[in-house]
């Protein structure tokens, strides 16, 4: 019986449900199954025995564990299923929103009325010597590309060319492609410039430290369309007419001082005429030269160690 112990082992693992113990190997060196064995097989029998209960100790300690990971997991998938749910309903209360609520409407409906708001023109830049003179030179420097002077005028620590923009004067030129020299009038920032600065500025302090054009950006304030200003136009005249077609043949059917109007088409392409949504909830079309986006360009300038500075030109938005 070369192999006998091997017979042994298996008889032990037969019986790993039961409780083991140095009671199984009777006395007299007789296994309970009518095997004898001398002194130093049962001493190694023993020895084995108690690596065997070691094992069973510690595949007990390891079925602990593994049963609590799995129980980790199920806590891990409930919360993820959870998170699941609750980023659908979410997710209906948001479409909802666009759905059903007007004032949350990107694009918004027609023939929905809404509060009337007069943009009235005005310019304060009379109110300080110093920023009328300072405008008169810096209209001089953009008629003629004089790109050292803009630069002269920028202030590092704040100028951005976007409403999300980081700041820097490297940045900004970068965005509006003023870094070749040989190209630099084809740049957008002139044409921009000066599209913005045709309209009045208004002071942004008592002191008179601080400018922005246009003038109808201070208007925003006001506005509780609750839309954003992507969907918004300010007529920029008076006696402006809107029309039923886009066409100048077409029929006028109101005409319009400087209101503040929703854009029906929420396009972004340039075009001859804008459909707009009136306050009585009609929709009409005004000519583009009588209109302005209200995210359009704006200006703000301020005066810093006895110099003003461009402190940033980019688009407008509603917080």
């Amino acid at each position: 019986m070369k192999y006998w112990w091997i017979g042994i082992i298996l008889i032990m693992m037969s019986g790993c449900n039961q409780e083991h113990s140095d009671d199984n190997l009777v006395e007299g060196n007789v296994i309970s199954e009518g095997i004898v064995v001398d002194e130093d097989e049962y001493n190694e029998l023993v020895e084995i025995k108690e690596v065997y209960d070691d094992i069973i100790s510690l595949n007990s300690e390891y079925l602990d564990e593994i049963n609590e990971l799995k129980n980790n997991s199920m806590e891990l998938e409930m919360t993820s299923k959870s998170l699941e749910h609750n980023n659908s309903d979410n997710q209906g209360e948001w479409n909802s929103l666009f759905e059903d609520e007007d004032e949350y409407l990107v694009r918004v409906r027609p023939n929905q009325s809404y509060s009337e708001v007069e943009a009235m023109p005005f310019d304060e830049t009379s109110t300080s010597p110093s920023f009328s003179k300072f405008i008169e030179e810096y209209r001089i420097a953009i008629d003629n590309y004089d790109i050292d002077y803009i630069i002269d005028h920028m202030n590092d620590k704040t100028i951005v060319a976007s409403f999300y923009g980081n700041p820097g004067i490297d940045r900004f030129l970068e965005e509006y492609k003023l870094t070749e020299r040989d190209v630099i009038e084809e740049s957008e920032f002139w044409s921009d410039m000066k599209d913005a600065m045709k309209y009045g500025f208004y002071s942004t302090s008592e002191a008179n430290t601080g400018f922005k054009a246009p003038y109808y950006d201070i208007y925003l304030d006001s506005i509780t369309y609750g839309v954003e200003v992507f969907n918004l136009y300010v007529c920029t005249a008076e006696n402006v007419n809107v029309r039923n077609e886009a066409d100048i043949d077409s029929p006028i059917i109101e005409q319009i001082d400087y209101l503040i109007l929703k854009d029906a088409s929420n396009s972004e392409v340039d075009v001859e005429w804008r459909e707009i949504i009136l306050p009585d909830g009609r929709v009409g079309y005004i000519h583009d030269d009588y209109v302005r986006h209200l995210s359009d360009k704006i200006i703000e300038f301020s005066y810093v160690d006895g110099k003003w500075l461009l402190n940033s030109f980019r688009n407008a938005m509603i917080d």
